[in-house]
């Protein structure tokens, strides 16, 4: 992985109650980084530590 836009990608397209996700891009290089998401694997000592870091007082 190399950037932190794959790293939300990846974790919004494995949320369950997600149907798709809509990416945003002024350059073509942008979107190309982006779709990579697709094959991104987040063990699950990543993904605990993301709902961890998401649970707490981070989010409005």
């Amino acid at each position: 992985m190399k950037q932190l836009s794959q790293l939300a990608f990846a974790w919004v397209l494995r949320q369950s109650n997600v149907a798709n996700a809509l990416i945003e891009a002024s350059k073509p290089e942008q979107v190309e980084e982006n779709v990579k998401a697709v094959d991104v694997q987040l063990s699950d000592e990543v993904i605990e530590k993301l709902k961890r870091f998401l649970h707490k007082d981070h989010i409005g």
